[in-house]
């Protein structure tokens, strides 16, 4: 974005194959100012899952730069044969309200 001169970007997409943390640590700048309304990110919930992302480090993160988790997409379940299934990864959307107004103003 600094290199291109671009202030804002709409949706930050995040598919890094189990590093999507990384990326959001280098875009700091990007998403602690009002310059994201919206992230959205694989996360995955199973302790053996070696390639995506684990939610609860990305929701503190992303939380804690004031963003609000508004859903889960396209849910993804494992299990065993017979058993229950289990949510094994899904996209995550978060949103950031300040960001949200910032880059969408509301017509006065």
């Amino acid at each position: 974005m600094h290199r291109h001169r671009i202030d804002d970007i709409d949706v930050l997409k995040i598919d890094a194959q189990g590093m999507d943390l990384d990326v959001l640590l280098a875009a700091e700048r990007m998403i602690s100012g009002k310059h994201v309304p919206f992230v959205f990110v694989e996360v995955g919930f199973q302790s053996n899952d070696i390639i995506n992302s684990p939610f609860a480090p990305l929701n503190e993160h992303l939380t804690a730069h004031g963003f609000r988790l508004s859903g889960f997409y396209n849910q993804t379940g494992c299990g065993q044969r017979g058993a229950a299934p289990n949510l094994f990864f899904c996209d995550a959307l978060y949103f950031h309200p300040d960001a949200l107004l910032h880059r969408f103003p509301s017509p006065a």
